[in-house]
């Protein structure tokens, strides 16, 4: 029997793997689409410091960001270990002969 993925990937909260490869390839479309941004010179009205402390705030942001992303892989691997784990205790067998045992009784077997 085969199992629709799109509909277990749902159903786990997880893009369908068709959906990732849709969005990686439309962030490659825009990247590439996009005109490299221009450099610009160092302007005259901002001083040194406040460049540094503009700087500074990108750099806060993307800590943010980058430990937020990290935040996110842990949890999908600890949901991924959860899942294993899982499927292993499902398929030992004696929880395998137990399921079997159970369904022959149910079908009248």
């Amino acid at each position: 029997m085969r199992r629709d993925r799109g509909r277990d990937d749902a159903r786990s909260g997880r893009p369908a793997r068709g959906e990732v490869r849709a969005i990686v390839e439309r962030l490659r479309e825009l990247k590439s689409s996009r005109p490299p941004a221009p450099i610009r010179e160092p302007s005259e009205d901002l001083d040194s410091e406040a460049r540094i402390a503009a700087l500074e705030q990108r750099i806060q942001h993307l800590e943010h960001a980058l430990e937020g992303l990290q935040d996110a892989v842990d949890r999908q691997n600890v949901l991924q270990d959860d899942r294993i784990a899982e499927l292993r205790r499902r398929t030992e067998p004696v929880e395998m002969a137990r399921a079997l045992s159970e369904d022959a009784r149910k079908r009248g077997f």
